[in-house]
């Protein structure tokens, strides 16, 4: 599935304000697994330094990033626009398929 069939997805489930990203970024378990491993090595440390914590930080963002995203897009006043993520995934279909999950649960 690329891009341009991934909205048409997303808008026959959530309408007009339907709206997918792909943030082009390398994912996958393994990243998250290594950073995961990391953030676990960094929460030990008690008196983290300035450096210490910043690569913490980055770890905690690896550890949750997947490429791709799906959602709904709401503006307020016309200005202020917000991104509802419903799912996320290394693939589209893997996006699609926890925004189900996600709303199944609800």
């Amino acid at each position: 599935m690329n891009a341009k069939q991934a909205l048409a997805q997303a808008r026959k489930r959530w309408g007009k304000r339907a709206a997918v990203e792909d943030s082009k970024r390398e994912s996958s378990s393994q990243i998250r697994d290594e950073a995961t491993a990391e953030l676990k090595r960094l929460k030990e440390i008690k008196d983290r330094t300035p450096e210490q914590q910043t690569q913490y930080e980055r770890a905690r963002g690896r550890s949750w990033h997947y490429r791709y995203q799906v959602g709904e897009v709401t503006v307020v006043f016309g200005a202020f626009a917000a991104f509802h993520v419903y799912g996320q995934g290394d693939t589209w279909e893997e996006a699609f398929t926890k925004a189900d999950e996600r709303r199944k649960a609800a």
